[in-house]
């Protein structure tokens, strides 16, 4: 059994400007699109009125949506081409609005079974299982976390229960006010993304698959 990835993106937190990450600012600043009135970019409007609208690349598989403070540039084919692609469009907007307030930024690539995965609870249980146990309670789900040093950032490693089977995620992440120092983190190759999660997957002896179909999130 093996874990399937899902949800992988590239996270931005700015105090954006939203005048300016309009649909057709997305598609310039994020993605380097000229827009064409006679080919404008597809535009995903929310039926609510509420959530913000999404942008999809014309030729790669990438969205772009603005969530408050965070512009979120996601990745519908959750591999690492497709990554690196979602990488290239954080940094392109880095580059584009120098000015903006830079707080952070992350990569992330998670995993998703839906059914009971065996190493993940060994690796999750912990002494305070028992005890709870012993006095009646049934435990629902179970978690762990861990921030790992990684080059100039860190790494967010989460590993629990999810609403239904388990998850594991990587959340490679920078902060910094320096607008520079993000380009560079995304500029590193994405397959030193990959060798990392692939190392961290093997010691912890969880097999991952490859490629599966979903959404980006941090």
């Amino acid at each position: 059994m093996s874990l399937n990835p899902v949800n992988w993106s590239v996270v931005i937190v700015a105090r954006w400007n939203p005048a300016i990450l309009t649909p057709a600012g997305m598609a310039q600043y994020v993605f380097g699109v000229k827009v064409d009135p006679a080919q404008p970019v597809e535009v995903l409007v929310p039926i609510d009125g509420l959530s913000p609208y999404v942008v999809k690349h014309p030729k790669f598989n990438l969205t772009a949506r603005l969530d408050e403070r965070r512009l979120r540039i996601e990745a519908q084919k959750p591999d690492y081409p497709t990554l690196g692609e979602a990488m290239n469009a954080g940094r392109r907007v880095l580059e584009a609005l120098p000015v903006t307030p830079f707080t952070a930024a992350g990569i992330n690539v998670h995993f998703r079974t839906d059914e009971d995965m065996e190493r993940i609870i060994e690796i999750v249980s912990a002494d305070i299982d028992r005890p709870l146990s012993d006095l009646g309670y049934t435990i629902k789900m179970r978690s762990l976390a861990r921030t790992l040093e990684w080059k100039e950032g860190v790494i967010n490693l989460a590993i629990g229960s999810a609403e239904k089977g388990f998850q594991v995620q990587f959340n490679f992440h920078r902060e910094t006010r320096e607008g520079p120092e993000l380009v560079k983190w995304l500029q590193m190759d994405v397959s030193d993304v990959r060798s990392c999660v692939e190392k961290i997957a093997s010691g912890l002896k969880l097999e991952i698959g490859e490629t599966a179909n979903g959404n980006g999130d941090e």
